[in-house]
């Protein structure tokens, strides 16, 4: 049997025929494609990743169908984006790696391991407790492929993942992507030169494939966040030392009592002294709260003044100090504490769950999702803000939020793909 078989295949979006009358084998190791702009590539690509449907016709894919058996392929397979920001869903270097061995039940130690060996071949070890929204394009792109290939995936699908890199990280990249004989590769590229170190080139044209055959042969040369936001912050203070379900259990004990303290300007004082208290401890600092505090800015202002105006003075003191407290405490647990940390004590802690129905690892892996959305949107916002000065646009909450909303929306779409290409269900 084949590595890669389409019979037929037709894929319909909208009143649209993306691809048509798809037909080929292939067991080569190494396969390019190759075509202009709305060919079709990049769908027969995601059709063969199991990240699109076929209206019509037969895949199989290493002897599995990608719609019936999307599950077990996954598992066998990794898909590398050409943008690796739509992959990167953990918030530093190591824990996005090791987010890719969340599902295979290892051993802590062999996933460490394995995490640590990863990082070295790719040349990431140096940055392992970065935050991986802060790297280059190219360490992105390389992080991307460690997230990828640390799975040992028997197919690497590589849509063209050299087209936003200089000449000197598109190199690095495509090394890395032929370097291990160990897997096979399908890569989707507009660069000849690339194409060329493939056994086999598929040219799509309209669609359709028009041509296959060696690369030289067949086409020519056809591209975050705020102070809070940026989340976990290596340190080696009191708080970073204390085990995560710990600092668990004082959050959910703080965070209520905060909530059932008596309306008073003496419960405002207690509450901001326990703020400052809190980060005045070594290895977070009372800068950080500062940051933390302007990121939240407008959550203090608007709940100020509704209060202000409804429950007056003493109130709206009073509970503007509660949600402000218990924000700023909530951030400190996820400024100290790495997001891997923080899913396994909460695995552990919801573990009886598990009797009524409820997944623990899937609620695990809601909070790792929410704690790296919030640095990705903030990095959005200020990309909608940058494009707008850009355009001469008017600086309002008006003009923001639609576009904003957009782009939050493809976000969310591209975040759906990257979970899918890391394996998880």
């Amino acid at each position: 049997m084949s590595a890669l078989e389409l019979d037929d295949v037709h894929v319909r979006l909208g009143d649209t025929d993306v691809l048509h009358a798809i037909t080929a084998t292939h067991d080569e190791r190494t396969i390019a494609v190759i075509g202009e702009n709305g060919s079709g590539k990049s769908t027969l690509a995601r059709l063969i990743g199991g990240l699109a449907t076929a209206t019509s016709g037969r895949i199989r894919v290493l002897g599995l169908d990608p719609a019936r058996e999307a599950a077990q392929l996954r598992q066998r397979l990794a898909v590398i984006f050409a943008n690796p920001d739509a992959q990167i869903i953990m918030p530093t270097v190591a824990e996005d790696v090791a987010f890719s061995l969340r599902s295979a039940g290892l051993p802590r130690g062999e996933k460490t391991q394995r995490v640590q060996e990863a990082l070295e071949r790719f040349g990431l070890s140096d940055l392992a407790d970065r935050s991986a929204h802060d790297l280059s394009g190219g360490q992105k792109q390389l992080l991307a492929l460690c997230g990828a290939f640390v799975r040992s995936p028997e197919l690497g699908i590589a849509d063209e993942p050299t087209a936003y890199l200089d000449a000197r990280n598109a190199r690095r990249v495509a090394d890395h992507l032929f370097a291990d004989g160990a897997h096979r590769l399908l890569l989707v590229t507009h660069d000849l030169e690339l194409a060329r170190r493939c056994e086999t080139a598929i040219l799509v044209q309209d669609g359709t494939i028009a041509r296959t055959g060696a690369p030289a042969e067949n086409h020519r040369r056809l591209r975050a966040g705020a102070a809070m936001l940026t989340l976990y912050r290596p340190g080696n203070g009191p708080w970073h030392r204390l085990p995560a379900g710990l600092k668990i259990l004082v959050l959910m004990a703080i965070v209520p009592g905060i909530c059932f303290l008596p309306v008073s300007w003496v419960s405002a004082l207690i509450m901001a002294a326990l703020c400052l208290a809190v980060y005045a401890v070594p290895g977070v600092g009372m800068r950080v709260l500062g940051r933390q505090l302007v990121a939240i800015r407008w959550i203090i202002l608007v709940t100020a003044a509704g209060q202000l105006i409804f429950l007056g003075p003493e109130e709206a003191l009073a509970n503007t100090a509660r949600v402000t407290a218990a924000v700023a405490i909530s951030g400190l647990l996820a400024l100290t504490t790495p997001v891997s940390d923080l899913m396994d004590a909460l695995e552990r802690a919801l573990a009886p769950l598990a009797r009524v129905g409820i997944d623990p690892q899937r609620a695990a892996l809601v909070l790792a999702i929410t704690l790296n959305t919030l640095p990705v949107l903030a990095g959005l916002a200020r990309d909608v803000r940058e494009a707008q000065r850009a355009r001469g646009g008017r600086r309002s909450l008006r003009h923001f939020a639609m576009p904003f909303l957009v782009v939050a929306l493809k976000h969310a779409d591209s975040l759906g793909d990257a979970l899918a290409a890391r394996g998880v269900r």
